[in-house]
Parts: structure tokens; C-alpha cells; sequence
């Protein structure tokens, strides 16, 4: 036992499992997790399996003091997934990640995210024109939402970062790097939960095994291959980039450089692409299935954005960038939702060198903790009644800890991407909203699942009605 953890409380033990087996009904996960981080207070411990054992925190006060530093992933919880990301910034540490997070973060300046707000724009209103068709067609106003806007924001993302122009939200069947990416996600968390499966030599004996490889294959092979054409397009046309009207993603990362000249081995530029692609793709699509859901939920809410959406976009289809700061109350609902329904629910870090607590816990090299979100924010001593949904608690800024609301991470390692998804969540709520009116399947209740991302076990439908 790591004698930082010595002392912490924990809940009931089994012999094999540890504490795992609290979470295994993933229909109660967020509940348990919620009762625990009331019974011990924010801080406590427990174990995966019979010997892997992370601290879990549940506070805001404790959270803020590792979420400020630079620590990286926990290397036993992320490792799962270096196989398919690699050594990109969401996993990688120390020198790499520094000079990498450098070389990546003018793919995020204003000046090249102001274009993809037309793109956004494009994408929403082929999912809108695809729903229109449905109620023209008379299959039915019920709407399964994150099968819909996964296919949106994947087409969004295929626009921004490749310059791909695509069907993929029209496709009968579905998009083979949809399937692959749900397949990888299930399977990953399936093996997260399971300590017999954390050993690598058992897990790679077993079915669950050859489908995971066989999925990351299918990742890999469609974002090697659109690389390879684009690293040919390059050298074929040196000038290409200089007569577009914006640059696409992988063009950053192909002409970034450091203060020495060097720019990302082609490796490097591959863990990237797979990076961004997973976290753009699935986070985006969770924060805006639940957005829309939350709207459906609170008709009042709802309305409120409609009508500064109308009032804002007026006669336009397309949502411009000078837009984007006017949806100030669509900002705060969208907010809200994301302190709800956080996508990344969880996340881990692993302690590299010695600290100390504020309540004076010394934490050593080597511990790992997992952080909840979604308990974060629902912390009592932050957010006054926190089951209540209301827009109004992101009205001043400055007002709560800068720690206290964290759907995309916070402090050095903060989702560098935020800003993006943000626009392009909001770009696409708008456009919604201006063409339908959303509503909740009577006798529905989702049932919120901790995955990589946030789920919901049972689906989550919607009815949609044709604005008047």
C-alpha cells in the first residue's frame, strides 16, 4: 500500500476486486460515486482489482490542487489507450508534451477557428435537411440523438481537420470510423471495470481482445491513409496552403515548427490526428446530445434561446463567428448542461513528484488519483442546490472557483481544443433551435453511463416538431 493513502477511508472491500465491485451496476455508477463522495467527505481511496489502488476525489478543494499542476495521466489507466491515440497530447509527459502543446496551440488561435464557424454551420444544417426529410417522409418525429449528431460532428470534424467533404450523415449504412471508435470505447471501458482483464497477457487471450485490435486497425488505416495523401498533395503543390481560405488542421501540423526548425515526425502528426479525431468527435457529440436533451427537458429554457437565436441569426441559415458572442443566454444554458451532463465525466493523474495537500496529506511519486467531474460539479460547498437546472449560475464570471467548473479539464493540461468545441456546440444548438422545436418522449428517463464519455445505457430520444 502507498502510505499517502495509508489513512484514507474507503467503502467495503472484496477480497479480489477491492472496491471495483461498487461500480459494476452501471446504471448507479454516478449515484454511488455521489453517496461516497458525501460519506467520506471528497477524499478517499480504493482499490481495481486486488492490487491497483488510486485516490478518488470528489471536492473542489482538493481537485483545484492537482488539476493546477502539469501532472500527466495516470499511466496504468490511460496505458488502455496508447495503443490507439499513441504519444499524443491527451497521454504523453514532461519535455514532448511541452514542446507539442507549443506547436499545437496556434491550430487553436481565433484567426484559424473564425472559418470553421461556417463549416459548423454547414454541417447543422445537413443534419437539419436530414430531419426535415424525416417528418416530410412521415418516419416519425423521434429523434435518437447521439446517433444523429456523432455522425454530424464526425462530418464537422472530417471538414476541419482533413478538408474532407463528405455524405457521412446521409450514409445508410453506418460510417465504418463511427462503428470503430464505438466498438474501441466499449470495449476499453468493459476492460477498465473488469480486473481480470487489466493484465494484459489474460485480456490479449481473449475475443474482446482481437475485436479491440481489429477496430484500432480500422482507426488507424483511415487517418494514415487521409495523412499520406495530404503530405502528397503537399509536395506535389508547395503553395497549396497559401490560396485557401483557411488552413485545415493537419496543414498546421504539417508545416508547424519549433525554435530549432524541427517540425512532428510523421508519427507524431498520426497520434495527433487520432487524438483530436476521439476527443473532438465523442465529447462534442455527448456535450451536444445532452444539451438538446436538457432543452427538450425544460420547454421554458428552451423557448428563452429561441428566441435570441431568432433574434440573433434572423433571416440567415449560418451562424458567423460576430454571432457566436451575441448567444450570450444560449452560452449559459449550453454551460449548464455541461455542468449536468459533463462529457468526460472523469478523469485520472498520476503524482510524479512529491506533494503536499492543503490538509497537509503528503502525496508520493507514483500515486494515482481519479478525478469526478461530475461530482465536482455537483460539490455542495460550490453550487447552491446543484441538482437544479439553471442557466442564471454562469451569469457573472469570477464569481466561484475556476475549479468548479471543469467539463473540459482545467489548468496547464486543460483540453486545448476547448474553444472549438465550444464553438461548434453552440453554432449547432442555434441552428437547431431555429428550424425545430424539441421535446421529451413521455415516460423517458436516460440513464447516464460513466464510459470514456458520457452515454446514456437506454438511448437518448427526443421528439422534434417543425418551428412555426
Amino acid at each position: 500500500m502507498n502510505r499517502a493513502l495509508k489513512d484514507l477511508p474507503k467503502p467495503s472491500s472484496h477480497w479480489f476486486y477491492g472496491e471495483a465491485h461498487h461500480f459494476f451496476n452501471r446504471e448507479t455508477v454516478f449515484q454511488t460515486m455521489e453517496k461516497m463522495s458525501e460519506e467520506f467527505n471528497g477524499l478517499w481511496k480504493g482499490k481495481t482489482g486486488p492490487v491497483i489502488e488510486r485516490m478518488f476525489i470528489t471536492k473542489v478543494k482538493y481537485a483545484k490542487e492537482i488539476l493546477n499542476t502539469a501532472e500527466p495521466k495516470d499511466s496504468f489507466g490511460y496505458s488502455f489507450l496508447k495503443l490507439w491515440l499513441g504519444d499524443g497530447l491527451l497521454l504523453s509527459y514532461g519535455p514532448k508534451w511541452f514542446r507539442n502543446r507549443r506547436l499545437l496551440t496556434p491550430a487553436f488561435h481565433f484567426d484559424i477557428l473564425k472559418p470553421y464557424t461556417k463549416l459548423y454551420s454547414d454541417c447543422a444544417n445537413a443534419l437539419v435537411a436530414k430531419w426535415q426529410a424525416r417528418l416530410e417522409n412521415g418516419d416519425g418525429n423521434q429523434i435518437e440523438l447521439h446517433d444523429d449528431i456523432s455522425l454530424m460532428t464526425l462530418d464537422s470534424l472530417l471538414k476541419c481537420i482533413f478538408g474532407l467533404h463528405t455524405e457521412c450523415q446521409n450514409e445508410k449504412v453506418e460510417h465504418p470510423y463511427l462503428q470503430a471508435v464505438q466498438r474501441v470505447t466499449y470495449l476499453l471501458i468493459q476492460r477498465f471495470v473488469n480486473p481480470i482483464l487489466l493484465s494484459p497477457f489474460i485480456y490479449y487471450l481473449t475475443p474482446n481482445s482481437w475485436s479491440y485490435l481489429y477496430n484500432i486497425h480500422k482507426l488507424h488505416s483511415f487517418t494514415r491513409k487521409v495523412i499520406k495523401e495530404r503530405q502528397a498533395l503537399l509536395k506535389a503543390k508547395p503553395d497549396y496552403t497559401k490560396h485557401r481560405r483557411y488552413l485545415d488542421f493537419i496543414d498546421i501540423l504539417l508545416s508547424a515548427r519549433d525554435e530549432n526548425g524541427k517540425g512532428l515526425s510523421d508519427q507524431e502528426i498520426a497520434d495527433e490526428v487520432d487524438t483530436f479525431m476521439f476527443e473532438g468527435h465523442d465529447t462534442t457529440a455527448a456535450g451536444i446530445s445532452f444539451a438538446l436533451y436538457n432543452l427538450a427537458k425544460y420547454p421554458e429554457i428552451q423557448e428563452k434561446c429561441r428566441e435570441e437565436v431568432m433574434e440573433v441569426l434572423g433571416e440567415s441559415d449560418t451562424v458567423s463567428w460576430n454571432d457566436l458572442s451575441k448567444l450570450t443566454y444560449l452560452t449559459k444554458t449550453l454551460k449548464e448542461s455541461l455542468r449536468v451532463s459533463p462529457p468526460v465525466p472523469s478523469i485520472q493523474r498520476e503524482i510524479t513528484e512529491e506533494r503536499v495537500l492543503s490538509n497537509g496529506m503528503r502525496l508520493e511519486k507514483g500515486v494515482a488519483i481519479f478525478l469526478s467531474i461530475y461530482c465536482l460539479h455537483r460539490d455542495p460547498d460550490v453550487w447552491e442546490n446543484p441538482g437544479k437546472f439553471d442557466p442564471e449560475r454562469h451569469a457573472k464570471k469570477g464569481d466561484k472557483d475556476a475549479f468548479s467548473f471543469v467539463p473540459f479539464s482545467a489548468g496547464p493540461r486543460n483540453c486545448i481544443g476547448q474553444n472549438f468545441a465550444l464553438n461548434e456546440m453552440k453554432a449547432t444548438i442555434a441552428i437547431i433551435l431555429k428550424n425545430f422545436v424539441l421535446k421529451e418522449v413521455e415516460g423517458f428517463k436516460p440513464k447516464p453511463s460513466m464510459q470514456i464519455t458520457l452515454k446514456s445505457l437506454n438511448g437518448l430520444p427526443i421528439l422534434i416538431e417543425p418551428v412555426a
